[in-house]
């Protein structure tokens, strides 16, 4: 196999890594549950987040707790 051949391998090989990490990301990414929306919204409104939705479960978990202690007060 020449370097050329080597390269065209690695490419694809790259392409498909890619392609294998945005499905990972897609199937981590969630709506904003119910349980988070109160929190995630007074993150949004403090400009700590830049979109609700998206995140994945911990994001939302994190928000929680963090609304709970009061962290995005204004």
């Amino acid at each position: 196999m020449n370097i050329e051949q080597r390269l065209q391998k690695l490419e694809a090989e790259v392409l498909e890594l890619k392609y294998k990490n945005k499905v990972i990301w897609r199937e981590l990414s969630m709506d904003t549950p119910e349980w988070a929306y109160d929190a995630a919204k007074a993150a949004e409104d403090a400009g700590l987040v830049p979109n609700i939705n998206g995140g994945s479960y911990d994001f939302y978990r994190l928000l929680v707790l963090m609304h709970h202690k009061g962290l995005f007060d204004k």
